[in-house]
Formats: structure tokens, sequence, C-alpha cells
């Protein structure tokens, strides 16, 4: 009786090899199969950008055609299939050739309605939107559909659509941009000569140290209720997302690199940052790279210009410290890292209390610090990285 079971057993069990052998077999021949196809899509594609197609015709292409048909050097149906069109557009074509009528295509001209927005208005209007909207008797300087409408209609009496407003902004290249904040008390000369400077100055710190790391150091808050993003809703229908009525922020501080390197801390307290705090944070930098000359670059926070803080950077033989001029956030990419973190890793979160906030910062922020790649794209967001470079 145990024989018999056994028996069918390891008869069962080969079936059931045979089966997967099969099936792997299956999987294999189909993986080839779909490799094979997109090989073919692929070559199909390429050569279909070898050949001419209709968009790019001139008419001296349509008469080398012609007459190589009329010498019978191709035929119609090869002519048809090598520049992508009907056979019935050649004979068209030749019809015309004989007749002495252009090959020229008019069609673009004889479709649709003339746009409201000529090519004369159209200028004038880009011209005006290039501009404060402030300037034009609004309150604020962006432009909108419905300001660029009003000014159609005060300065050249056309009444146009929102929609035809916006295909006509489409075709110029612009396109609806969330603004960037700029201070009103930014000094724009010292930013400027601050730009032309910074080169030579890590140029000349690359030559005068053999292995140099740029750090880019700064501090943010990180508010217990969370930045809402959008989302897919039915139409008319409200989107809600829940969030904690709760108060409370977490301190942190980060310094970022070109490379890709990424440092950070947090602190639950909510606490403002002193020279101490920065002085220490300098420290753990000097530490974690210790073969190497830190430049770190920073604005200038009351902590970071601090009497206690120069003294200790004059101190250290590894450090040299230089400052972003005032009100320049733009300047410095770590801004992108807490930009990054807000608005992208924890937006729509649903932590309720400090502690589960900052554990999933850390997870985030440690996930993100173990990807360098990305790291790095975070640094080219900002608009001066290649200041850096």
């Amino acid at each position: 009786m145990t024989k018999l079971k056994k028996q069918k057993k390891n008869r069962k069990l080969k079936a059931y090899l045979f089966k997967l052998r099969q099936e792997r077999k299956r999987k294999k021949l189909e993986k080839k199969a779909a490799q094979r196809r997109k090989a073919q899509k692929a070559k199909k594609h390429k050569n279909s950008h070898d050949h001419l197609t209709k968009k790019h015709l001139t008419v001296e292409h349509k008469i080398t055609i012609i007459k190589l048909i009329l010498v019978g050097a191709i035929t119609i149906q090869e002519a048809a299939k090598t520049i992508n069109v009907s056979r019935m557009t050649i004979y068209r074509w030749i019809k015309k050739y004989k007749s002495g009528k252009s090959l020229e295509d008019n069609r673009k001209n004889k479709r649709g309605t003339r746009p409201k927005i000529s090519l004369k208005i159209g200028k004038k209007i880009l011209l005006i939107i290039d501009q404060p909207a402030s300037k034009f008797g609004f309150e604020t300087d962006l432009w909108t559909l419905q300001r660029i409408s009003i000014i159609l209609m005060k300065k050249f009496k056309l009444k146009v659509s929102k929609s035809a407003i916006h295909r006509f902004l489409h075709e110029n290249d612009y396109t609806s941009k969330k603004a960037q904040k700029k201070y009103f008390e930014v000094n724009e000369e010292e930013q400027a000569l601050w730009k032309k400077k910074i080169k030579r100055i890590l140029k000349a710190l690359k030559k005068k140290h053999r292995s140099l790391k740029i750090l880019f150091l700064d501090e943010s808050t990180i508010q217990l209720s969370p930045e809402v993003g959008k989302g897919w809703a039915k139409k008319g229908r409200r989107l809600v997302v829940k969030v904690t009525g709760n108060r409370g922020s977490i301190a942190m501080i980060s310094c970022i690199s070109p490379e890709g390197d990424l440092l950070f801390e947090t602190h639950t307290d909510a606490k403002r940052y002193n020279n101490k705090d920065i002085i220490e944070y300098l420290k753990k930098c000097l530490s974690e790279y210790k073969r190497k000359h830190l430049v770190v670059i920073m604005d200038k926070a009351s902590c970071h210009t601090a009497k206690a803080v120069k003294s200790f950077v004059e101190s250290q033989k590894r450090l040299t410290v230089i400052y972003i001029p005032a009100r320049s956030p733009e300047l410095n990419p770590d801004e992108q890292v807490w930009n990054h973190l807000k608005h992208a890793e924890i937006k729509n979160h649903k932590m309720q209390n400090i502690p589960d906030l900052e554990r999933l910062i850390i997870n985030k922020m440690n996930k993100l610090k173990n990807n360098p790649s990305r790291v790095r794209g975070v640094f080219r967001r900002c608009e001066n990285s290649n200041l850096y470079k």
C-alpha cells in the first residue's frame, strides 16, 4: 500500500514538474516573440523616418517624384509607399503637373475660421504679458486668462474666449507656472557681483586643496499640519483630505553637496537654532569628511554670522565658510531639499502627533540620502546650481 502511495506521489510530482517546465518554456517563447515584435516595430519606425513624409515634401520633391514616375523608374504604388501618401494624391499631382498648375499645398489657408488674435495683435499681447500686470492697472503682477481677455477688449476691442487665449499662449510656448517668491529688499547688484565672484573663489579653493567638499547648509521648520496636494475627483464634487488640527513643528538642519551627499538632523522641541547648534553641526560635518577640506555655503542668518561661529571657523584649518547675500534663497540649493520634503515626500500625510511625524521625516530623508542620483536631481532644481559645478 505504501509503495502504491509513493508511486502515485512520484507520478504527481513528475506531472507537476513537467507542467512547470512547459510553462517556463512558453513564457520564454512569449518573451522572445515580444522582443522580436518590438525590434521589428523599432526598425519600421526608423525606416519610416528615413523617408520623406507628406508633411515635409517641397514642390521640388514632388516634381522629382513625378518625373521618375513618368520616365518609368518607379511605379505610382512604390512612390506612394515610400513617401507615405495615397495613390490618389500622386495621381492628383501628375494631373496638376501636366496641366501646368502649382503643386503647392494651400489647404492650410482654407481650413477653419481665421483666428481673432492676428499676428500683429499677438506680438503686442506677448510684449504686454512679459511685463507685470500691475503696470496695466491690476492689483497684482501675475497674468491670468481673465486679465488678458480684459486687455484684449480694452486695447484692441476684441472679445476672445478663454479657451482661444489659452490656445494662442500655448502656440507661442507660454505655459501656466507657479510663481517663485523674490523679496522686495533683495540687493540685485550684490547678487550679480556674488555670482561672478563665487566661481573664481571655488576655482581657487580647488587648486589650493586637493580634496574639496562643497556643502550648502540651511535650516527649516516642518509643521505638523501637512501641505495638501492635488488629486483627481469627479467634476462638481469637492475633494477632501483629512488632516490633524493639532499644532506642533519639527526643527531641521541639513547639508547638500553637488555630488549627491545629504546630511540632516531633526529636533522635536520646535527650537530656534543658535550659534552653539551651528558650531556643533559644523563639527559633525568635519567628522563626517575627515580627509577633506570643507567649504560650507550658507545664508547670513544671525546664528550663522555670530562671533562665536566666525571664531570657530577661523580656528579650523579644514573649514571655509562663504556667506550668500541677504534674502537670496534662490542661491542656496539646500532650499530645494525642504521644498522636496514638504511638497513631495510628506505631502498629504496622516500623522497626528510629533513623534509619528519625526519617524516619517527620518524615514523619507534616509531614503533620499541613500539615493545620490535623486539628491543630485534635487540639487539641480536650484536655478543657480550651474554656478557650483
